[in-house]
């Protein structure tokens, strides 16, 4: 991937690809930076802003990750995905908040 980054650095896809494999290796804050790069290239494009919403909760940056996703996907949507992010982390406490916010917007949680 980063051959292809090397030969087409600007193209989006390319760089949420290679964001996309830093995901694996944990490396959230290049991943990011990535995404973010994707989506300064092509604004609209809903899959780039969700994936620099994943690697931003990743990072523990959840009202940013937050507001990503409210970008992308209906509010009550957005705190469910928030909350499986801090599940990811261990975070149960800042989980159940979300878990609960997205069903208060209405969300029909997974039993």
């Amino acid at each position: 991937m980063a051959a292809g980054h090397a030969i087409a650095p600007q193209n989006p896809v390319i760089l949420n690809n290679l964001g996309m494999c830093q995901m694996l290796n944990n490396e959230y804050g290049p991943a990011l930076k990535c995404f973010m790069e994707a989506t300064k290239l092509a604004p609209a494009n809903a899959r780039y802003q969700a994936n620099m919403a994943v690697a931003l909760g990743m990072l523990g940056e959840y009202d940013l990750a937050l507001d990503v996703y409210k970008n992308t996907v209906p509010a009550a949507e957005a705190h469910y995905n928030l909350a499986v992010l801090c599940e990811a982390r261990k975070d149960s406490q800042r989980a159940e908040q979300e878990f609960r916010r997205a069903a208060n917007l209405g969300l029909k949680l997974p039993d």
